[in-house]
């Protein structure tokens, strides 16, 4: 938290790291100073803003998937799913899988345990909506298809927990 004189300095200091040790360019388009009390900070598929405990009362910094990030995931699991693609069960969930590992642990730093719900709860849908097509069968067979088959069975993706250590 920085402001004023001390803010224009703190970037002056950046800069001459930045481009003098570590010989990268900063762009001016995609470089800003920001207000984290009053804006939320996209940096690298993060959203980041400062928030108030319930408990203590004294602001933190939280960051979580953005949006376009979380678009990004269900467009690529919407994909991968889609009952009408001409791959079997087993490809599929290796393909989701694989996907799903990547973006977690990419996201697993933050405060992402909300947002990894929201994706367990999409995958879990689009995996049981593509096996019930291609069994000919309506519905999401909540009672046909149990947790148990897509993530024991079939061994669908299921490690959704938020790192705290490497926090």
């Amino acid at each position: 938290m920085v402001s004023g004189h001390s803010e224009r300095w703190l970037y002056q200091r950046l800069k001459d790291i930045v481009e003098g040790e570590l010989v990268l360019k900063i762009s001016k388009d995609k470089s800003k100073v920001v207000d984290v009390e009053k804006e939320v900070v996209g940096f690298l598929g993060f959203e980041i803003k400062r928030v108030k405990s319930r408990r203590s009362g004294k602001k933190y910094a939280i960051c979580y998937p953005s949006k376009k990030a979380m678009k990004g995931i269900y467009e690529k699991v919407r994909k991968i799913a889609n009952p009408l693609t001409p791959i079997g069960v087993e490809d599929m969930i290796r393909r989701l899988n694989r996907l799903l590992r990547g973006w977690v642990n990419y996201f697993r730093i933050g405060h992402a345990s909300k947002w990894f719900s929201k994706i367990k709860d999409y995958v879990t849908m689009k995996v049981r909506r593509f096996i019930r097509k291609k069994q000919n069968k309506a519905g999401l067979g909540w009672k046909a298809i149990k947790r148990e088959y897509l993530y024991k069975d079939l061994g669908l993706y299921n490690d959704y927990r938020v790192s705290w250590r490497s926090a």
